[in-house]
């Protein structure tokens, strides 16, 4: 069932979400379109390079950060974790990140 109609997540613009493992980033550039502020974040070099890619042939574009979940170099403190969909964990706020 499309998001549009179970409407889980609500209004996204404007949220900065980090997404941790974001793999190829899909979920991320999902965000991306309906206004949020994602940044992926993953281990795996050949994964950002996918999701790279992706950015380019969808002309979205957002950070991509190499890094383990358990050390984003990222202001996280602020942010709460939400668990938005199994086996991916995002953390959200509103408002630009480090404010």
């Amino acid at each position: 069932m499309p998001e549009q109609q179970l409407d889980v997540l609500g209004d996204v613009r404007g949220l900065d979400v980090v997404e941790l493992g974001c793999g190829t980033a899909y979920f991320s550039a999902w965000l991306a379109r309906r206004g949020a502020r994602p940044i992926g974040v993953d281990v795996t070099p050949a994964q950002l390079e996918s999701a790279r890619r992706c950015q380019d042939r969808f002309g979205i574009t957002f950070p991509l950060v190499e890094a383990d979940a358990g050390d984003v170099p990222l202001p996280l403190g602020q942010l709460r974790p939400g668990h938005l969909r199994m086996r991916r964990q995002l953390v959200v706020r509103p408002g630009p990140l480090g404010t």
